[in-house]
């Protein structure tokens, strides 16, 4: 029988699992060292996000993940928010309540692929907190630096006349999920879809280099799919936009799964987000450079509150706006399968 987990023994285990004072110059206090992290600070801005993950995460609910992916899973939700303000991630924070009944192996798996997800990226983790309780709940905090406001890509900053970037393949998420919900029997498509759901793929790079450029620009992550956090923006702005659906950058296996499946490959998109990335707001003038830095143009920003899209047939629909939403209470496959479907019906 396993022993059952002891939260009071964790914090000198955890010690010596992540980011110390000896290996990271800035860190004067870390896990164990006090109830407090405690950093040398030298940035003009301070950006801090927090998010919890899913206790029952889609790789959960297909059977391809365990407790180790809902801590790459929660390491990786929060490093998108920081993300998708342009700010570099600096430390993590991880927070935890096991069930009463859990033992000791669950719990080091869960901190396990938190470990690796944050050393993936090279964000140490600080410090956090450990419970028991009724049910797993798995809480991040990333902290984030900016040395130059210019630099960041906030939500209410839109502008009309901006182009609408996409940091990278967005769906991918949502053609995992209803691949593997139809069960199709394709061993490549399986492989691709396994690693999209516990895998995460943050475009660290393209905030890197776009934040380097100083537009002071619109942007968000997109975590919860392309319409509802693209409304959100412009809402935030008080702006419209327009989305040219044929411009939306999709993966070839959710294009393969959307011709198979009758579905438009771009209605992916629409569907629950998943993919970490993030989409950014930018001028005219900035077109070549967005363009070398390997982002894709999706639409533009406009001075009507109009949220719009461009068919590939050039026609103008309604932009769809559904996305995840805790509150309806259904599984994963059940609501990409009712959003995705819901979108294409909206546009065609």
């Amino acid at each position: 029988m396993a022993d059952l987990l002891d939260p009071d023994a964790v914090p000198a285990a955890l010690a010596m699992m992540f980011a110390t004072r000896k290996s990271q110059p800035d860190l004067l206090a870390g896990v164990d060292d006090d109830d407090c992290a405690v950093l040398r600070w030298e940035h003009p801005f301070l950006v801090v996000t927090t998010d919890y993950v899913n206790a029952n995460p889609i790789a959960l609910e297909f059977g391809v993940g365990d407790q180790s992916t809902i801590g790459r899973l929660v390491v990786a939700a929060n490093l998108a928010d920081i993300l998708g303000t342009g700010a570099v991630p600096v430390c993590l924070l991880l927070s935890v309540v096991m069930p009463r009944d859990a033992d000791a192996t669950e719990f080091q798996a869960l901190v396990n692929g938190a470990r690796a997800e944050a050393e993936r990226w090279s964000v140490p983790i600080v410090g956090g907190d450990t419970k028991l309780g009724s049910a797993l709940a798995v809480c991040g905090t990333a902290i984030g630096a900016a040395d130059h406001e210019a630099g960041l890509f906030l939500k209410y900053r839109a502008r009309p006349g901006d182009a609408i970037w996409s940091s990278g393949n967005l769906g991918s998420c949502s053609a995992a999920v209803l691949g593997m919900a139809h069960r199709i029997p394709d061993e490549n498509f399986t492989s691709w879809a396994v690693n999209v759901l516990t895998s995460p793929n943050l475009p660290i790079a393209q905030s890197r280099a776009v934040s380097e450029l100083r537009l002071s620009s619109g942007g968000t992550d997109i975590s919860d799919g392309l319409g509802t956090d693209l409304a959100q923006m412009c809402a935030a702005s008080g702006v419209g936009a327009t989305v040219d659906l044929q411009e939306i950058p999709i993966h070839p296996q959710a294009a393969s799964i959307g011709g198979r499946l009758g579905l438009p490959p771009w209605a992916f998109a629409f569907g629950i987000g998943g993919e970490f990335q993030f989409i950014v707001t930018a001028p005219s003038a900035a077109t070549d450079a967005m363009a070398r830095l390997g982002l894709s143009r999706i639409g533009t920003v406009t001075a009507s509150l109009d949220l719009l899209v461009r068919r590939c047939d050039g026609r103008i629909r309604e932009l769809p706006r559904g996305g995840h939403r805790d509150g309806r209470r259904m599984s994963f496959a059940s609501e990409v399968s009712k959003l995705v479907h819901e979108a294409r019906d909206v546009v065609e």
